[in-house]
Formats: C-alpha cells, structure tokens, sequence
C-alpha cells in the first residue's frame, strides 16, 4: 500500500499547478485502507491527513466497481487533523487524491484519469 501512496503524492506536482494554489502534497499525508468497512472485502477508504503549518484543501476519491466516482473533499483541514475523503464499498481499487493551498478550482485535481492503477 506505501507504494501506491508515495506514486499518488509524487504526481501531485504535476496535478497542483492552479495559479496562486500552492501544492500542499509534501505535508498532507494519504493512508488508503481496504476490506474494512461495508462488511466487504473490497472496501476502499481514503484518509487524509494534514501535517502542514497551514489549513490545506485536500479532496479524495475511491472508484467504485461500476466506474463511477465516490468523492469528498475539506475546505479548511487544520494542521494536525484528519478527515475521511471517500470511501466505495464495491471499490476497483483506484483512487486520487489532491491537496493545495487554496479552493477546488485551483486545486488541479486529476480528472477524469486518476493516479492509482
């Protein structure tokens, strides 16, 4: 799983380049856990959590089987706190992730394509 985390964090970069947006992805970490809710081995939740000297942006989203998207996201996330992004009960095991200084528009999240495979 330490794998998929440090691929998701170090896209960031490539996915945060809003203008005024700075990229929060070196300080708000990502912890993705599977089979542990919906009573389903193919549970997917995305955590996030921010390590930052600032409140960051951070929006999440776990595939579902189907295709589609369950997301959520936190305007503010203050230092030292965490919030749980998304989660697919049915999940295909994909996911992405975002985190930036300022609001969604600036943001540069990834989509449709996501960064997990």
């Amino acid at each position: 799983m330490a794998w998929k985390v440090a691929f998701v964090m170090s896209c960031l970069t490539l996915a945060s380049n809003g203008a005024g947006a700075e990229d929060l992805g070196r300080c708000v970490s990502l912890d993705t856990a599977f089979g542990q809710h919906c009573d389903s081995r193919n549970s997917l939740t995305v955590t996030a959590t921010n390590t930052c000297q600032q409140p960051a942006y951070v929006k999440g989203c776990a595939q579902n089987r189907d295709g589609t998207w369950a997301c959520g996201s936190e305007a503010a996330l203050s230092p030292s706190k965490s919030v749980q992004l998304a989660q697919a009960c049915y999940s295909s095991g994909r996911y992405k992730f975002a985190a930036c200084s300022d609001g969604a528009s600036e943001c540069g999240f990834p989509d449709p394509e996501p960064f997990s495979q």
